[in-house]
């Protein structure tokens, strides 16, 4: 589908400009994550934590984003769910971005506390590099022509070819022939997600090195800032199945207690640091009841 892809926006443009982005999904995905890592490692050693406890973290939010996100999309898609745990994550695999994050959370938390280490001071610095991957891999939605948008006219709005998703889904609707060429131009949202990524990424690496100090503060910035920007940007998406009477997607359903809980985890982690005396402009390690400082993180 992607190769397909990249040949309508090729003649779209009358140029080959598009043409470096025959890279499969799946090397994609594999960039995202591997930049994802490299820069959390990378932060945590500037962050004065241990390397080589960085790269055990990495490998438990691995594995455990990969299982929530595949675990999150058998919830949402129950009916068509395999029987069995084998089947279940088998290929062709479909994965829910929301499972991956959560997931990937627990992970964390779960080996941090396990080994004692400071939870906070590890999920800020994950937490800062987490648009890095959405940035780059929303790149690989686009390719694949999941996650379409809804019906648009905006000038940058974009069309599939016959056989994709968004094809296959107006098809369905009636709103295109089955033998048509082209679906009808839709929302570009993976683009939308991805742009809204480096964003993310961008502004939490600028709280995450004025912040630091206040361990939680950049973690639960960027959970709000994504259950935000994900909330509106649900709206725009055309693939989602939505609830209360096609008000609500699953990933807006899931957005809203993420940024309830963020609001609350902000508050707190404000509230105590000024309460044992850090000061925001302090970029020490030094705040006990999150344990920074302890010798068991370097």
């Amino acid at each position: 589908m992607a190769s397909r892809i990249i040949e309508y926006l090729n003649s779209l443009t009358g140029t080959s400009a598009f043409s470096w982005l025959s890279i499969s999904p799946a090397i994609l995905y594999g960039l995202a994550i591997a930049a994802t890592l490299a820069v959390f490692v990378r932060r945590c050693e500037y962050a004065g934590l241990s390397i080589d406890r960085a790269l055990v973290v990495s490998l438990w939010v691995l594995v455990s984003g990969l299982a929530g996100a595949r675990a999150l999309y058998l919830v949402q898609h129950f009916d068509n769910a395999a029987t069995t745990l084998r089947e279940a994550f088998a290929t062709p695999v479909g994965t829910a971005s929301w499972g991956g994050y959560i997931g990937g959370c627990l992970g964390l938390m779960l080996y941090a506390r396990r080994a004692g280490l400071s939870t906070m001071r590890y999920a800020d610095a994950a937490a800062s590099t987490l648009g890095l991957g959405i940035a780059i891999g929303r790149w690989s939605c686009f390719m694949a022509g999941d996650d379409f948008g809804k019906l648009s006219t905006l000038p940058w709005a974009v069309r599939y070819p016959r056989g994709s998703l968004a094809f296959t889904a107006q098809v369905h609707e009636g709103a295109v022939a089955p033998l048509a060429d082209l679906s009808l131009s839709v929302h570009p949202v993976q683009l939308y997600l991805s742009v809204n990524g480096l964003f993310l990424f961008l502004t939490a690496t600028l709280f995450w090195r004025r912040f630091r100090s206040y361990p939680g503060v950049t973690f639960w910035c960027c959970a709000l800032m994504y259950s935000i920007a994900r909330f509106v940007l649900e709206y725009f998406r055309g693939d989602q199945a939505r609830l209360f009477n096609g008000f609500l997607t699953v990933p807006q359903l899931v957005a809203v207690p993420v940024g309830m809980l963020a609001c609350f985890g902000l508050t707190r982690s404000i509230q105590h640091c000024q309460g044992v005396g850090r000061n925001p402009h302090d970029r020490s390690p030094g705040c006990s009841r999150c344990g920074s400082g302890r010798a068991a993180d370097r």
